[in-house]
């Protein structure tokens, strides 16, 4: 890919379309299976037969239908990669979805971002009279409340903002139903700025948050990997590819 279209905001609040170039590496652990880009359910089902190799047939077709559908509403228009990760870990289930997106920012100063990216965060998270534990960690510094973690990360790279946040959904049920259920869900984010222009954001969302240390080990090597291209993400080189190589 030489570019991808992004949204920049215009002085009247409306969005104008850019392009966005960029040029980065990355080595998504194994167990993350990439997602098909296109609706087709067999591209569908040949994922899901990696992921569950002992599903019958037609359970196979029924999940590979289910997610081709589901997918688009969970994913953004800067989105370029999505990946799933399915399966037993000790004697539990484990589901986990990763996503990595773009984010047009035209800063001219990784560090700068960062910065800015954190302190929107903790406005974001946090409310005023919320009591902040301070976290201290090797490469990592920031602050802990009831249902989020804040970090400044180091990175190889250069500076990252690491964010762990829990929630609850609730889905609707038809009039009349029982109580509709509530389901936690984790969501592991961490937000790297290139050398200069836009932002990296790689996303892990999971239902099953008692496997969520699993999921931060997996999400933080990632970011330990992650390099850029500096010549041509200035455009030195007339376009620049993004590539993501698998463990």
């Amino acid at each position: 890919m030489t570019g991808r279209p992004g949204l920049r905001p215009e002085p009247g609040g409306d969005l104008q379309a850019v392009e966005v170039d960029y040029a980065f590496t990355a080595e998504v652990p194994p167990e993350f299976v990439p997602l098909p880009d296109a609706s087709s359910a067999e591209e569908w089902y040949e994922a899901l037969s990696t992921l569950m190799p002992g599903a019958e047939e037609q359970q196979l077709h029924d999940a590979a239908e289910q997610m081709r559908r589901t997918l688009p509403a969970m994913s953004h228009a800067d989105t370029i990669r999505t990946a799933l990760c399915a399966g037993i870990e000790n004697d539990s289930l484990s589901i986990g979805i990763l996503t990595v997106s773009l984010q047009r920012s035209g800063h001219e100063s990784a560090l700068v971002a960062a910065e800015g990216i954190f302190r929107a965060k903790k406005k974001s998270f946090f409310t005023e009279d919320e009591e902040l534990v301070e976290v201290d960690r090797e490469n990592a510094k920031g602050v802990q409340g009831r249902q989020d973690l804040l970090l400044a990360t180091r990175l190889p790279c250069g500076p990252g903002v690491t964010s762990i946040s829990l929630r609850s959904m609730t889905f609707r049920g038809a009039p009349g139903e029982a109580p509709p259920p509530v389901l936690g869900v984790a969501s592991l984010q961490l937000i790297v700025p290139a050398p200069r222009e836009y932002c990296v954001y790689l996303t892990v969302a999971t239902p099953t948050i008692t496997h969520i240390d699993a999921y931060s080990a997996r999400l933080a090597r990632i970011g330990h990997t992650l390099s850029f291209d500096d010549s041509a993400a200035a455009g030195q080189d007339g376009g620049a590819a993004a590539q993501e190589q698998q463990a």
